[in-house]
């Protein structure tokens, strides 16, 4: 009989065997305890990389959006406001407190409204209550040493107050009429109870029906006016009128001079004035240089514009009525003439053609015709179309005018061309074109400027307009002391093209200047020297690049300023230029800025080359191509991409650089082609103004902000668009 024997039990009288709580017990527990120690480390160590990036990320956006934020929030202060005249009610100091009082509680106010910029409603007022009453003040009411309670003059001049009727028989005298107002006078006998002797009211309306404009004579010697007018909203009389002499804007008198010597008041005399009624269109371009004139010729080019536009949208419906060899015919000429248009109009826009370089392009068409005509018994359409458009540019000069519409134009041209030569549109297949993202990201572009431009040609861009903003050439934002006031001069000027202008000449100067040196640089370094001789010159690059701006700024003006100089004087002496060099000018901003964002081009477009793959080379070199070949059709194609976004950085940087352009270029706001001339950049103008000279509130202080959001869209817009094309170009390698 087999015993079985239960293992699991231990006998109690082994003391060894006994099992021991006391021992067991706190095992486990530190085992889970250490365990735990370890899981919770482990997720901490795991996710703290995450969550210390995150806030650094955090923290870069909402920097980001804080300065985006300060540039809207104040920037569009000086839009909405400047978009109705100036920021608030402030009439001129020498205006009478009841008068002030008066027409600021019958004006009807509408903040951020837009209203035809030719006669702006001023303050931002787009309508008045007629039947508030005003309270008399000089020239109508004569209040010189009167005295309330005898009524009577106190000074020995003899005058006499007017004296009414009431309706319950009584008399009330007050102040003295001006005689020459006779209708004050019928008034008051008319409405005896708007007689007060102390203070005497009339409608609104009674003045604007008799008064051409508000003239008020009594000044401030400390701001020594000789006079002032308002013009009324709407009053017509007053328009053509401005002086109120009696005689129209246009009229002249017997000496034949005109009377009123600043139509558009904007401080320049009409004689020196390059644009005499502001609107928008310079003294030889304008039909009527005395009144505002629509633009008509903007407006053709503008209908033109739209018409290619539709055309290319449309092109299938006309091209299947085309042989394909006619289409391959006049396609490359089209495409020629486009680009050479695209070239004059953005070159308009730092200085515009000569008629002499634009001659000597169709005289040079013209050879190059002729000896293709003989050599291949054809004329070359091309070459024959660029002279005929060089000749009608020579004799319609639209371009240094309408030089938005001229760019607009020409890219809706490409566009054309671009989408014409889809064999898919010649098929004629469908209804609509087949157009590639990035033509119709430019017919986008195209109608957007053409339409805003078309806007402005209609409405005169005259002062207290968002038109002058972005279309006239004059800035003024002076600034003047009278006491303990601090003011802005009555004549500014917000035409932030002649900023606009200097900063592109500076910045595309300065890539003239970079692009070459940065670009053959890099090619050097990556392709022809050897590894010592790119360890010597990389770091003296690098070294160039950690430069401070505002020692650049210095030998700008120490160095290549008289140089600078002296190339001008060589052009005057010469006549390619009418204006004596002055020794800050575009010209030396745009060498030492080029100095500047030479490294940048270089070691970013070197760094692009080194990454193009070795063996793309050695199949070049065993197709028997040179090492010049290799690198002008395999490497730089190649490396394009960071080589663009090279050239895209450092033009914004050129852009956006500040010091530099200031001790270099100017502090001067001009607009003139003449790039020896003194002038002031967007950057410039913002650090010149910063330290306080300008009265906080103020339209020319908000101004600070709109040219830097203005800035900030321009640089948006350029690295975008590099994104876009580094994008188109990319390559990427296994």
């Amino acid at each position: 009989m087999t015993t079985s024997v239960d293992t699991d039990k231990v006998p109690e009288s082994d003391p060894k065997n006994a099992p021991s709580t006391k021992s067991n017990t706190p095992t486990p527990r530190k085992q889970t305890s250490a365990a735990g120690s370890m899981r919770w480390r482990g997720r901490v160590e795991e996710a703290a990389p995450g969550v210390v990036l995150f806030a650094l990320a955090a923290t870069v956006i909402m920097i980001t959006a804080g300065i985006v934020f300060v540039l809207f929030e104040s920037g569009s202060k000086f839009y909405r406001g400047f978009g109705c005249g100036v920021d608030a009610y402030k009439p001129p100091q020498d205006w009478h407190e009841d008068v002030k009082a008066g027409i600021k509680e019958a004006a009807v106010y509408d903040e951020g409204k837009l209203s035809d910029p030719l006669w702006l409603d001023a303050f931002c007022i787009v309508d008045w209550d007629m039947e508030h009453e005003v309270v008399l003040a000089e020239p109508f009411i004569d209040r010189f040493e009167w005295d309330e309670d005898t009524q009577v003059y106190t000074d020995d001049s003899g005058r006499i107050g007017s004296t009414f009727s009431q309706s319950d028989g009584t008399s009330i005298t007050g102040p003295a009429l001006d005689e020459d107002r006779t209708y004050l006078a019928e008034y008051f006998e008319a409405n005896p109870t708007m007689w007060d002797e102390a203070y005497p009211k009339v409608p609104l309306e009674l003045l604007i029906e008799n008064e051409g404009a508000l003239i008020l004579h009594k000044q401030n010697p400390e701001l020594a006016r000789e006079w002032w007018v308002t013009l009324w909203v709407w009053n017509e009389t007053a328009q053509e009128d401005v002086d109120q002499d009696g005689v129209a804007n246009d009229a002249i008198d017997g000496a034949g001079t005109v009377l009123d010597n600043d139509i558009d008041g904007d401080n320049i005399a009409n004689y020196l004035d390059e644009d005499i009624d502001g609107d928008g269109l310079p003294n030889p371009y304008d039909p009527d240089i005395y009144n505002p004139n629509i633009d008509r010729v903007g407006l053709f080019l503008g209908f033109l514009t739209l018409f290619i536009v539709l055309a290319t949208f449309v092109c299938p419906r006309w091209l299947q009525n085309m042989h394909v060899e006619q289409i391959d015919r006049w396609t490359p000429a089209l495409r020629l003439n486009a680009l050479a248009l695209t070239a004059i109009g953005f070159m308009s826009l730092l200085a515009p053609p000569q008629a002499s370089v634009l001659f000597l392009l169709c005289v040079v068409c013209l050879i190059l015709v002729f000896f293709g005509w003989r050599l291949d018994g054809k004329v070359p359409l091309s070459l024959a179309c660029l002279a005929a458009l060089s000749v009608f540019l020579i004799i319609v000069e639209f371009y240094s005018v309408q030089t938005g519409h001229t760019i607009a134009l020409a890219l809706s041209l490409v566009a054309l061309t671009t989408t014409v030569s889809d064999s898919r549109n010649q098929a004629g297949t469908t209804k609509f074109a087949t157009i590639d993202g990035d033509t119709r990201a430019i017919l986008t572009l195209v109608v957007i400027i053409t339409l805003a431009l078309m806007y402005f040609d209609v409405v005169a861009r005259v002062n207290g307009s968002l038109g002058e903003f972005f279309t006239q050439t004059w800035w003024k934002t002076d600034v003047r002391s009278a006491g303990e006031t601090v003011t802005v001069t009555s004549d500014l000027h917000m035409g932030v093209n002649s900023l606009l202008q200097t900063t592109l000449q500076v910045a595309l100067g300065a890539l003239v200047v970079a692009i070459p040196i940065g670009l053959g640089t890099a090619v050097f370094l990556s392709e022809y020297a050897s590894p010592r001789t790119a360890n010597i010159v990389k770091p003296i690059l690098e070294l160039l690049a950690g430069i401070p701006s505002v020692v650049y700024g210095f030998f700008a003006f120490v160095v290549i300023a008289p140089m600078v100089v002296d190339l001008g004087t060589i052009f005057l002496e010469r006549g390619w230029i009418s204006e004596e060099p002055q020794l800050f000018n575009p010209l030396n901003g745009a060498i030492v800025v080029g100095v500047m964002i030479t490294p940048l081009i270089a070691s970013l477009s070197e760094d692009a080359l080194r990454a193009v793959p070795d063996s793309l080379r050695q199949a070049s070199y065993a197709l028997g191509a040179t090492t010049t070949e290799t690198t002008a059709r395999v490497t730089m194609p190649s490396a394009l991409s960071g080589i663009l976004a090279s050239i895209i950085l450092a033009l914004s940087r050129a852009i956006g650089e500040t010091m530099a352009v200031t001790l270099s270029v100017g502090t001067l706001a001009t607009y003139s082609d003449n790039m020896f001339r003194s002038a002031q950049t967007m950057t410039a103008y913002i650090a010149q103004r910063i330290g306080g000279e300008l009265p906080i509130g103020t339209t020319p202080y908000y101004s600070l902000f709109a040219v830097g959001l203005y800035l900030f869209a321009i640089t948006l817009g350029l690295n975008m668009v590099g994104h876009k094309i580094m994008t188109r170009f990319r390559e990427a390698y296994d």
